[in-house]
């Protein structure tokens, strides 16, 4: 339990606040499976060392975000979601899609694709089985993606608009997290939010983002298999997880390409 301790992200890690924040998601889910709808916007948390505010969207604010796309005209949707599943976790990749639609809504025009990925646990914060863990892992991983479409001048507006109901008296708009929220205990996941669901805080390398679309434009199974054997000592310098990624994408484009 020592040796466990001493791999978790310190409380005063940058990376903290953002694992909180996706706990955090993981419960608004739940609600929304069980029926509640959540009005939880936006996370803050504020560094009691430095004074420094950090703002996240919520799961929440990520459909709001995309509500108000819609009213300009473009829409977002989930085209193909992969699992690499594993014993205690498993590896989501959503694909998404930016469409601008005509006013009569009778064309439409795919304008970008972004891939988002998740990593779940399939155990709760107190090691238990998380029966959720499906449901989680997909809705972070589209959720990941719809970040990566949604322009920045929306997400500000939804983080200003939780301000504002804030202010107006509807306190569960904006959810305040500190450091006694959770405990975590899974350390990668805190620099995978970073890395994948605060743009301002984006750490993870572009590399990935360009080999999913390297393999995602390989026309034929010929064109895949040598875009993996050239690319192939590329790919395997990435982290593992990133790797295993890839690997699934490779899987689900030959299962497309027969």
């Amino acid at each position: 339990m020592a040796e466990e301790a001493k791999n978790l992200p310190a409380k005063t890690d940058e990376t903290f606040p953002f694992w909180l924040m996706d706990r955090l998601d993981d419960e608004l889910i739940v609600q929304e499976l069980e029926g509640r709808l959540p009005s939880v916007l936006t996370y803050h948390f504020k560094d009691r060392t430095t004074g420094k505010e950090i703002w996240g969207v919520s799961k929440s604010g990520v459909d709001e975000a995309t509500a108000e796309l819609a009213m300009k005209g473009e829409v977002v949707r989930e085209i193909e979601m992969n699992m690499v599943d594993h014993e205690t976790e498993a590896l989501f990749t959503v694909k998404s899609g930016r469409y601008l639609i005509n006013k009569e809504g009778t064309k439409e025009i795919l304008l970008d694709t972004k891939f988002g990925f998740k990593r779940q646990s399939k155990l709760t914060t107190s090691g238990g089985s998380n029966p959720f863990w499906y449901e989680q892992g997909a809705i972070k991983a589209a959720r990941n993606a719809s970040m990566r479409l949604i322009p920045k001048t929306i997400i500000q507006a939804v983080i200003e608009l939780a301000k504002r109901k804030f202010a107006e008296g509807n306190k569960e708009a904006v959810k305040e997290v500190d450091d006694s929220t959770l405990t975590p205990n899974n350390p990668q996941e805190a620099t995978e939010m970073v890395q994948q669901t605060f743009p301002d805080a984006m750490l993870v390398s572009q590399k990935l983002t360009d080999y999913m679309h390297s393999l995602a434009g390989c026309k034929t199974l010929a064109e895949l298999a040598t875009t993996w054997k050239d690319r192939y000592q590329d790919f395997k310098a990435l982290p593992k997880e990133m790797f295993d990624q890839l690997e699934a994408q490779k899987n689900h484009l030959k299962t497309q390409l027969k």
